[in-house]
């Protein structure tokens, strides 16, 4: 094993610890969910279930939607890295880049905030934006970003956050 990792054993009903560690670094919290799948060399896999990986055709027509009504470039982030986003978003900011770390830190304070003349992408361009997590229970699923210039008006809140309650409609299991 290259990476972080540990020795653990299995108790009697077949569960494992996983290090606080690994927990942290990988955003793990109680009560999240999590994949477990055997790979092609014969591993045992466990990574952090993305609620998004089997909706993200839907997901990305609901982000042409919103981005099309709010006239304002609309990016799907989740797992601290861009997952779709509308045709009128920047070239730069493209779908698979990691978003600046403090974004996606900021999703897990749960609540929603605005950025004026900040960066996206870690040395990216600057750019003036507001961003809504996306949550079900205790887990964060990610958050829907919205570039603007100026603020955002409430009836453009209205209809982000009836946005989000769609998607989280959609992504909980």
């Amino acid at each position: 094993m290259n990476q972080i990792g540990a020795v653990r054993r299995i108790d009697e009903l077949g569960r494992i610890v996983i290090p606080k560690g690994i927990r942290n670094r990988l955003r793990i919290n109680e009560g999240d969910r999590l994949e477990i799948g055997i790979s092609e060399a014969g591993k045992i896999e466990i990574q952090k279930y993305n609620a998004f990986v089997g909706n993200y055709d839907m997901i990305t027509n609901i982000v042409l939607t919103l981005a099309k009504e709010l006239h304002h470039p609309v990016v799907i982030i989740c797992d601290g890295k861009v997952l779709t986003k509308s045709d009128n978003v920047p070239d730069e900011i493209h779908e698979g880049i990691p978003i600046e770390k403090n974004i996606n830190d900021r999703l897990y304070e749960r609540k929603n905030f605005s950025l004026i003349d900040e960066t996206i992408l870690p040395y990216g361009e600057h750019h003036s934006f507001s961003v809504f997590p996306i949550a079900y229970n205790s887990e964060i699923l990610g958050g829907i970003l919205i570039l603007h210039e100026g603020s955002l008006t409430e009836e453009n809140i209205k209809m982000i956050q009836a946005f989000r309650n769609l998607l989280t409609m959609i992504l909980k299991v």
